[in-house]
């Protein structure tokens, strides 16, 4: 008698070891080394390390050596998400406009934009209004046409790093999906306002509020490395920046007290 038999996929040891490393640093996503990996799985610490380099899932943290992060959670989460209400905008000396310019039109036919530069203020914006919210891909698009504007009314070419957004707000909506026993939950990061709530009792929406004003280049970073290795940036950032300002207070009582030895 023929007997059918079942075809069954077994993991190998070296399968459930990496699956554990993953794991592991998708529960930790600002990244770990191999030692702390190592604790937390359960992994002898040599096999950790030699596992690591056949995970093509697994790259060393730019800027911190002998630190492992997950690809997969590079771009999860927020950007996942589509945005809307963007809000450009451009300040230079040299902006010298006589009289005051305001260009509406739209990318096309379905981005409309207002591009105005005010004849004093030496500084030029724009802001973006869909029907619908855009992709994080269309951000580059975007910028790229303000670019062109400011160069084409201003006479100057703006560079990614002299631009910033002033606001702008990231959508989820979850269809079929809704919160039982509370109304939302919200969550204050140093960056963003985080809000999950029911949208007209129909669906859940997941909403991100921009809290302050970002360069166009750090939220290039926030998109490619995740929001808490830009957060984690941002308060190194500001705290070079009071290191700096302590140096010149130091050099500036130095320089008094030694007038008065003198």
């Amino acid at each position: 008698m023929k007997t059918d038999k079942i075809s069954v996929k077994t993991w190998s040891s070296t399968d459930k070891k990496k699956k554990e490393i993953r794991k592991v640093l998708r529960e930790n996503q600002q990244g770990l080394t191999p030692k702390y990996i190592s604790l937390y799985s359960g992994i002898n610490q040599n096999t950790t390390k030699a596992l690591l380099k056949k995970m093509p899932d697994v790259k060393s943290k730019e800027g911190t050596p002998g630190c492992y992060i997950l690809l997969e959670e590079l771009n999860a989460g927020m950007f996942d998400c589509k945005i809307q209400n963007l809000r450009f905008s451009f300040f230079s000396d040299k902006i010298n406009i006589k009289e005051r310019i305001c260009v509406e039109n739209s990318l096309n036919d379905l981005i409309k934009f207002r591009f105005e530069v005010g004849s004093k203020s030496k500084k030029a914006t724009m802001s973006l209004g869909t029907d619908y919210p855009l992709d994080f891909s269309c951000l580059g698009l975007v910028s790229y046409q303000f670019q062109n504007l400011v160069e084409k009314f201003c006479n100057i070419h703006p560079e990614i790093n002299q631009i910033w957004i002033n606001t702008f707000e990231i959508n989820k909506d979850y269809f079929n999906i809704t919160i039982e026993g509370c109304n939302s939950v919200r969550l204050d990061t140093l960056l963003f306002e985080y809000k999950l709530y029911c949208k007209d009792k129909k669906y859940v929406r997941e909403e991100y509020k921009s809290k302050v004003p970002m360069n166009l280049a750090f939220l290039r970073s926030l998109i490619d490395k995740g929001l808490f290795y830009t957060e984690t940036n941002q308060k190194i950032r500001e705290l070079s920046e009071d290191i700096n300002s302590m140096k010149k207070e130091i050099i500036k009582l130095t320089r008094i007290i030694s007038h008065f030895l003198k």
